[in-house]
Formats: structure tokens, sequence, C-alpha cells
């Protein structure tokens, strides 16, 4: 989901949706029925507010921590100047800052500055376009904040042990393999992750990364998810910028971090003539995201642990408008074409199908119900091109351990569905092992609750205003512990480490309330509970 949080349901007031009393009990609506809307609530709650935390100083990285490796990426030597500027446009999105745009494209704040006049470089704005020089100058290291100083982490845990697995064998496809030869899939080094539950936090990697990595390992997590936009990364076919890429890939090798790649939005030259392109969506040809994720698989062979292929395909802002264009089958071709690509270079990588979201709609339109939608994953040939299953378990306002004839809590929005309880995996698990795909691992790449108290809840995201701090720390440390003992869970992604310092006044799509962290780096309940958690 970008760099939004779990967000669907403010966009969903907007279309006016009703909540429809025949979903109780985790059923589907019909193509008939009135979908269920995640709408503001009609019944005001007023939380009550919590008592005083604790003055404990959290412990946070030391300021002595090493700065961000320096990458050199391969470039194409620059031709003699001309008097015609060279570069590409760029369209400011939510989240941006001028310094992400610069480790993005590989060139300096100064230089996008001065190439659009504009003067103060904190000072830009969502659909903002900005020229993008084309220059050969070094990637600027990330400036680390001065925090204050804190105990230096001692220790990073590896998540689980990794048993030798067998690789499945990838059905033969038509896509052309990246090297004229016939030389067979080699016999990987490290098999794809089928261990116990492992430990990790998503991360904005143009917001310190180093700083973000150094905190995670110091609260003993091992995992961290990073999400690419191809359409930012691939401006034309083949011309791929290395810079954003190589230096996510070699921060979280130097820290000794698993990474996880989630690959989303295709570039607006590969995207189908009919599409809208006011949202994010798939290629028209899936062999040019194949393409893509291979060039990545082959430059960091053995670096990048897992790929998450796609996000919330279900959702109709994720995969190209509204008009029923939402389609399991084209989905899965996608996956197949990536799986075979990435396998034919990296076959010890992990390889996951793209995360649902839960709705609690099912219309085809707006969205499908997750556990409907994993279905026609499955009945289109899910099966074979994946290593794992991804999933978005969400918690709302209700405790980890709720469902829908299980309430603990006085507030009365999000109720009745499955779709707005974390245990929601449990069902999507049951599908998998209906489709004989039970024994592969289930991993969580954005679970998480919001919790904005004492600030306003942003708007759209009410019911963070019901979870205190201490109910964020308390439902993520539990979610761990309901996942360890099912068995099938395998790496969980907390929702999120490090959004919070680049959120927002407002806080659009919730980052800072998410966040596990105070916008000036310091942690909030929820990391000290985490960093404290049995592991």
């Amino acid at each position: 989901m970008k760099t939004r949080g779990m967000g669907l349901w403010a966009l969903i007031l907007s279309i006016g949706l009703t909540m429809g009393c025949g979903l109780l009990g985790g059923q589907s609506p019909s193509p008939t029925a009135t979908p269920l809307a995640k709408t503001t609530p009609t019944v005001a709650v007023t939380p009550t507010p919590p008592p005083p935390l604790p003055t404990t100083t959290v412990a946070r990285p030391t300021a002595t921590t090493p700065p961000a490796p320096t990458v050199t990426p391969t470039r194409v030597a620059t031709p003699t100047p001309t008097n015609t500027p060279q570069g590409q446009i760029y369209i400011v999105k939510p989240g941006d800052t001028l310094y992400s745009i610069s480790v993005r494209f590989g060139v300096t704040v100064n230089q996008i500055a001065t190439a659009n006049g504009i003067t103060d470089p904190s000072k830009i704005s969502v659909g903002q376009q900005l020229f993008i020089p084309t220059l050969n100058t070094p990637i600027p290291e990330a400036p680390t904040p001065t925090p204050s100083p804190m105990p230096p982490a001692t220790a990073t845990t590896t998540p689980g042990t990794t048993p030798t697995a067998a690789i499945p064998t990838p059905t033969p496809g038509t896509s052309p393999t990246p090297e004229p030869t016939s030389t067979p899939i080699p016999t990987p080094t490290h098999p794809p992750y089928i261990g116990a539950v492992g430990y990790g936090m998503q991360i904005e990697p143009g917001n310190n990364m180093p700083l973000a990595l150094n905190m995670l390992t110091a609260a003993g997590f091992g995992w961290t998810k990073v999400q690419l936009r191809w359409e930012e990364l691939e401006p034309s076919k083949g011309n791929i910028q290395w810079g954003l890429i190589d230096s996510v890939v070699n921060a979280a090798q130097a820290r000794g971090v698993n990474l996880l790649l989630s690959i989303v939005t295709a570039p607006r030259w590969s995207r189908p003539g009919n599409t809208d392109f006011s949202v994010p969506g798939p290629p028209a040809n899936p062999q040019d995201y194949a393409d893509f994720v291979r060039a990545i698989a082959t430059r960091h062979k053995g670096k990048v642990m897992a790929y998450e292929i796609w996000n919330e395909q279900n959702l109709w802002y994720e995969w190209g408008g509204r008009g029923g264009r939402l389609n399991a089958t084209e989905y899965v071709a996608l996956l197949r074409a990536a799986y075979q690509a990435i396998k034919s270079v990296d076959p010890g990588a992990t390889v996951l199908s793209g995360a649902l979201t839960p709705t609690g709609i099912n219309d085809g339109d707006i969205a499908y119900d997750d556990v409907e939608y994993l279905k026609m994953m499955y009945n289109a040939g899910m099966k074979d091109y994946n290593d794992a299953v991804a999933a978005h378990p969400s918690g709302y306002n209700n405790p980890p351990d709720d469902d829908p004839f299980n309430k603990t809590t006085s507030t009365t929005t999000f109720k009745g569905h499955w779709s707005f309880y974390f245990r929601r995996f449990e069902q999507l698990h049951q599908v998998m092992e209906s489709y004989g795909d039970g024994d592969k691992k289930l991993w969580f790449t954005e679970f998480g609750w919001a919790s904005s108290y004492p600030d306003p809840a942003p708007s759209g995201y009410e019911y963070a205003g019901d979870n205190t701090p201490a109910m964020q720390a308390a439902n993520l440390v539990r979610a761990f512990e309901i996942a360890r003992a099912k068995g099938y869970v395998g790496v969980m992604f907390v929702w999120n480490l490090n959004f919070a310092p680049i959120a927002e006044a407002t806080d659009t799509y919730a980052k800072k309330a998410f966040s596990i962290i105070n916008r000036d780096w310091t942690a909030r309940p929820a990391y000290n509970a985490l960093a404290a958690m049995p592991k």
C-alpha cells in the first residue's frame, strides 16, 4: 500500500457506500448487494484518555552508527553537453521530499532545485512537476540526524532456522531467458525462506535508511520491507535508474538485514492504451514487469532474499481503475512471468504472491473480498508460481484476539465483518489448505494498528483515535504471539518504522499514526514493546 497505510475505507467513504448486514460471519455480499463501506462512525465514541505514559528513555540507535554505504551505480557516460538540457519530468507524490527524489534519480537536491528555480527545498507539493536533470554526479550520502544519545545495539536477531527444501520447478513459459544459453537453472545456495516466524518492519528508504536499519536491528528484528515503484525506476524500456535500488540493497546488506522488495506500479509507457492513468495499474504485457524484476535479481543475486509481486491487486486503485478491471487471471499471468524470470537467475529467492487487502467488499469493481479473490487466484493457477502467500491482516480498532463474535472493546465501528479483524488471516490459510497449498507459509507483508492519540485522528482514519499508544504496543506484541502459535506464518512486517518523520502535518494516509516512532525519531511505546518482546 505504498506510503498511505491501511486506508481503503477512506476512499470508500467518498464513494458513499453503506454497510450491509449480510456480511456478518465472513459471508461476502452478492454482486447486487450493497457493498460494505468503511464509513465514518455514526455513533460517536470518545475513548478514555490513557494514563500518562512512562517517562523511561527508549533505546535508540547510537550516535556513532556508521554512515550509509556509498553506492556508485553503473552509469552511461554523459555526452558532451549541449544547449538543450537533458532530463525527465517527475510528478511529486505523497511523502516525497527533494532529498528522496534526488536519491531516486542519482542527482543532488541542489541540482533539482536549480533546474526548477526552487528557492526553498522544503517546499514542494503533491502533483507538482519537476524537471530532473540527467547528470553524471555522485549520489549524495544521506544526512544523519543527531538524536540524543542512547545505548548502542548489541545484537541482531536472525529469524528462525532455514531448513533445506526442494525448489519448486517452474512450468516452462514462453518468455525468453536473459542469456542465450540452454544451461539449466542452478541449484540455489540458499533455498526460499520457509523457517519460523520472522520479524520485520517496513522502511521508507528515502528517510535516512541507515538510521532506520539501526533502529530495526536494535529492536532485535532481522527483516525489512521496501516498496519500489517501477514507474519511477524505468522511465523507458531497458533504461533502469539503479541509484535507489542499489542504495537500498547495499544498505540492507551492509547491516546484515534480510530484504523483501515489493515491486509495484507500471510505468506509463508499459500501461494499456485504455488505462486510467490517474491510478496505478499493471502493464499491458506481463513480460515487461518480468524483465524488470529479472534485471534486479541478476544484478543483486543473493542479496535480495524475497520479492513480493505487486500489492493489493484486489483493489481498484492498485489495479488500473474501476469499470470491472479487476482480474485474477491477469494478475496470475503477471505473477507467473515474474516468478519464472526471478527463478531463472536467482532460484533461491523467495517469491511471494502480492498481498490482498481485507476490503469487506465483493462487487468486482471497487474491490473483491480478499478471501474470494484468493480463491480466484488459485483457480487461475497461482499455486505453481509462488513460494509463499502474502497477506495484510488489519485490526482497525479491534484487539488481535477479537472476531465478529467476540467483542472486548467499547467501540462500535468496524465490527461484524471478518475483514476488520486481525484473525482474518486464519481464513486465508484455510483457502490455501483447501487448494492443497497449506504447507506454504503465509507472510504478513503489512500489518499494524494506527494510534493518533493524543493528536486528532487523521481524516479518513477516525478509528486511530480509539487506539492509545499503549494499545498499539500491546496489540502488536499479541499479534506476534498469535502468529507464532499457528506454525504456518512466515515473516511479519510491522507497518511502519520511519514514515512519521516525513508525514504531512495532516498525516495523510495515517503514516504517523501507524508508525512506531515519533517525528523526531524517538520511540513510541510500540517500539519499546517490540524491542522487549521475546523472539
